[in-house]
């Protein structure tokens, strides 16, 4: 009986000997650089201002100046077409301080 306890655990642990896996292969490392592509960047609008006419008052002036706004009583110092201008100049530059913002933040995040 002990012969035969002795024989089955031999067997056994040949057995387990048998299935060792094949030595592993030698692994090649290579690094390759990629060249980052270029980002794809919105055309930022061309900024188009408008002309603004400034009226200054003097006391030289004064009554013609007044005789040229047609009775108003109102002096913008600009003229009512000028003081649009000025805020649709102004509308624009923001318009387009939001584009180069926007490719700003492009850039920013493709080049991190």
């Amino acid at each position: 009986m002990k012969i035969l306890l002795v024989f089955l655990v031999l067997l056994f642990l040949v057995s387990c000997g048998n299935d060792l896996p094949p030595p592993a292969a030698e692994i090649e490392v290579r690094t390759l650089e990629i060249a980052r592509p270029e980002p794809i960047v919105p055309p930022i609008d061309q900024l188009q201002l408008r002309t603004v006419e400034w009226v200054v008052v003097t006391q030289e002036n004064v009554a013609e100046v007044f005789a040229s706004l047609e009775g108003s009583e109102v002096l913008y110092a600009l003229t009512t077409r000028g003081y649009e201008d000025v805020s649709l100049n102004l509308s624009d530059i923001r318009a387009t301080i939001e584009q180069q913002q926007v490719v700003l933040r492009i850039y920013r995040d493709s080049f991190r």
